[in-house]
């Protein structure tokens, strides 16, 4: 007999009750549809159907465009064709720069509680009557997050204390640069979900359907339905673009035909730059808890009766995440004390070059918090609850019949892809300086160029894709169907049913791409076509860099 489709055509006694009840929370702290003492040849049918529904919608969307230009400068003078020795000292240049983005953040606590002790019963029914029972509760909680950030950030810099002109002017020329110190950075984050939905079960609650003490000849059912729902989405999509150019300069000096001797220095250059990107990180948590009892018997029924009980619980949690991120990153760094020009001088020239050191740094999503990142953790309960089908004491001749099941779903789908692409060009140099044609000396001295340290770091890493799930099954279920004290003659079956279903899926898909273009230079000085000589002292060079690429992580514990 299909106990959920039995349809009567006349009713004594009718009972309907449907709740909906918003933003979960416990309603009441007892919920019953009885048919009690129904006459002779009477049909009685009670139904209660408790639904508490929750659900959330959270949707961001934003764009972020910024941009940068910025010159500082110190040098760029000029002093020429004066009857007095010529002199420049330009002072010390500082440029930072910077954008710090954060944006689209869901964070969501839901506890929704279940109906605590809903009954649905017949009890001292008539003889030949017809007793319906019925309760459904269901629980639904929905919560659904979605993310879309799109960040572009553009820096241009440029930041000069050379580029100075010293000429034809009677007398020594002298020229001190300063120093040039640069800071470029671009920070982003964007779409954090945090998600936690509770469904706080009845503790120790009794969800009962029951026919006790029925008439001859009567049928009754009496059915209890329970199901618990939860589903919870994620979805994030950030598409980022960093382009960051700077220049950075004290060489480039011009000293030419002065009448007398040069002395010319130029100023240390550093350039730091620093790009970091963390985007898409789902973080949910969902539980199931408490420990109900759930009952469905049939007792002391009449002869010749049928007697239908049904116990049903059904408990579906599933969580899907979906994080799509483009990140591109274009760092373009040039540092010079060198290129500088000494020539038709009357006299020996020195120059001394600062050093020029440039560092850049590019980081998408770190080992501690990678970006596209899941962590998923869904518990269905602590243990102990019991789910129970029982006919006892039945009647001659009577039929009997109920069934206890326990259902458990579990899903879980995480989807990560990522594409990242960094672009480095790097050009140090305080090198390619060039002292010629100068004639004389000063205190014997020969004409003579000394370069600083050239020097060039590199660093990028790539943590990307990562899945932690963690599954706990209710680990002390009871299902128990049976049969006690059946009458001659009757018919009593027990079916007792426990499936409990897991299904996890993680699919990781990266594409990086990383180029680094870096040149350092101390060198390619040219002395020649000096009246006393010349000697040229370089200073070292060195270039370092690196890329470290982390991806495609899953990791998934079930147990109970």
């Amino acid at each position: 007999m299909n106990k959920l489709k039995i349809q009567k055509l006349a009713t004594a006694l009718t009972v309907v009750s449907t709740l909906l009840l918003m933003a979960g929370g416990q309603a009441f702290a007892s919920f019953q549809t009885i048919n009690q003492n129904t006459g002779f040849a009477s049909q009685n049918d009670g139904t209660a159907t408790v639904t508490d529904a929750f659900a959330s919608l959270n949707q961001n969307a934003q764009v972020i465009a910024n941009v940068g230009d910025g010159t500082v400068a110190t040098g760029g003078s000029m002093v020429s064709d004066n009857t007095m020795p010529g002199s420049v000292a330009s002072g010390v240049v500082a440029l930072d720069g910077s954008f710090s983005n954060n944006t689209n953040t869901n964070t969501l606590n839901q506890t929704g509680s279940f109906i605590s002790d809903p009954l649905a019963e017949n009890n001292t029914t008539g003889a030949n009557s017809a007793n319906n029972s019925t309760t459904t509760l269901n629980e639904t909680i929905g919560a659904s997050n979605t993310n879309a950030a799109d960040v572009g950030s553009a820096i241009t810099a440029d930041a000069v204390s050379g580029n100075n002109l010293i000429s034809n002017n009677t007398g020594a020329g002298t020229l001190g640069t300063g120093d040039v110190n640069g800071a470029l950075g671009a920070d982003t984050v964007a779409n954090n979900n945090f998600l936690t939905l509770t469904a706080t079960g009845t503790g120790t609650a009794n969800n009962s359907a029951m026919n006790t003490i029925t008439g001859f000849g009567s049928a009754n059912d009496s059915v209890v339905a329970v199901n618990n729902a939860i589903a919870a989405e994620n979805d994030n999509t950030a598409n980022v673009a960093n382009d960051l150019f700077a220049t950075l300069s004290s060489g480039g000096n011009i000293i030419s035909d002065n009448t007398g001797a040069v002395n010319a220095s130029t100023g240390d250059v550093a350039g730091v730059t620093n790009v970091s990107s963390n985007v898409n990180s789902n973080t949910t948590a969902v539980t199931m808890s408490g420990n109900p009892t759930i009952t469905s018997s049939n007792g002391t029924t009449g002869a010749n009766s049928v007697n239908n009980a049904e116990a049903d619980v059904a408990q579906t949690v599933g969580v899907t995440n979906s994080n799509t991120a483009t990140v591109a990153n274009a760092v373009t760094n040039t540092t010079e004390s060198g290129g500088n020009l000494v020539s038709g001088n009357t006299g020996a020239a020195a120059l001394q070059t600062g050093n020029a050191s440039d560092s850049t740094t590019i980081s998408n999503g770190t080992i501690a918090a990678p970006s596209n990142t899941n962590s998923t953790t869904i518990g269905m309960g602590s243990g102990g609850t019991s789910v129970t089908a029982a006919n006892s004491t039945t009647g001659s001749g009577s039929t009997n019949n109920i069934d206890a099941n326990l259902a458990t779903g579990v899903t879980s789908e995480n989807t990560n892809a990522m594409t990242v692409g960094n672009s480095v060009t790097s050009h140090t140099d305080t090198g390619g300086n060039t002292i010629s044609n100068n004639t004389g000396s000063t205190g014997g001295g020969s004409s003579s160029v000394s370069t600083g340290d050239a020097s060039s770091a590199t660093s990028i890493s790539n943590s990307v894709n990562t899945n932690t799930t963690a599954v706990t099954m209710n680990p002390a279920a009871t299902v128990s169907s049976t049969n006690t004290t059946t009458g001659a003659n009757s018919v009593n079956d027990s079916a007792a049913t426990v499936s409990n279903n897991v299904a996890l899926s993680n699919t990781n898909t990266a594409n990086i791409t990383n180029t680094v273009t870096n040149t350092t230079e101390s060198g390619g000085n040219v002395v020649s076509g000096n009246t006393t000589g010349g000697a040229v002292t370089t200073g070292s060079a060195s270039l370092s860099f690196g890329a470290t690429n982390t991806g495609n992580s899953n990791t998934t514990t079930v147990g109970q």
